[in-house]
């Protein structure tokens, strides 16, 4: 996710946690990263495949998944979690992206079920 002093990225790590849990790290322009914020911490649950967006004005749409079920939560740039986490009923793929639209919205298209149709699906961006 590009910014002007560089790029936030989310990732899963199961480094010195008791799970696979989500984080989220800022990179600067100087290649500096900031230090790790989680935005899990569930010892009994490996949370994977991150999904990263801006969302709205100032924040960002971040989802996961927690046990086949796509989870999310809308952040802030440092990684608090303002919003959620909240699980959903609709599906992404491992590798696919989160995208923002001009007005904020977040969506993505996805396959499931028959994997037959096509399914687009937009987080609204609440004002």
């Amino acid at each position: 996710m590009p910014l002007a002093d560089g790029f936030l990225m989310s990732f899963t790590s199961p480094e010195d946690r008791q799970s696979t849990d989500i984080a989220l790290i800022h990179v600067g322009n100087d290649g500096e990263p900031s230090g790790r914020a989680y935005l899990t911490d569930t010892a009994d649950v490996d949370e994977g495949y991150s999904h990263l967006a801006a969302y709205g004005g100032d924040g960002f749409l971040a989802g996961w998944d927690a046990d086949a079920v796509l989870t999310l939560a809308v952040v802030d740039q440092a990684g608090a979690i303002l919003e959620g986490p909240v699980p959903t009923t609709v599906h992404i793929g491992g590798q696919d992206d989160f995208a923002t639209f001009a007005n904020g919205d977040v969506g993505w298209a996805s396959a499931w079920n028959d994997l037959n149709t096509l399914h687009v699906v937009r987080v609204r961006a609440c004002d």
